[in-house]
């Protein structure tokens, strides 16, 4: 666990997933679980370059 994540703590996937059930109600997705787990891909994937030149050969990607 990083530091920005001991910052934020547990609360932090939890008052994000109780901010998007209230402002989108009719969606799903939004779990704390569904949160971290995109929060993580995010971190993991961020690398912006890399993705971007990748995104760029695909066919639908330009």
């Amino acid at each position: 666990m990083n530091n920005e994540n001991k910052q934020y703590g547990n609360n932090f996937t939890k008052q994000v997933s109780t901010e998007l059930k209230l402002t989108f109600p009719n969606m799903k997705g939004f779990s704390e679980r569904n949160i971290r787990s995109m929060r993580l891909f995010y971190e993991e994937y961020a690398d912006d370059e890399k993705w971007q030149q990748l995104v760029a050969k695909l066919p639908w990607g330009t």
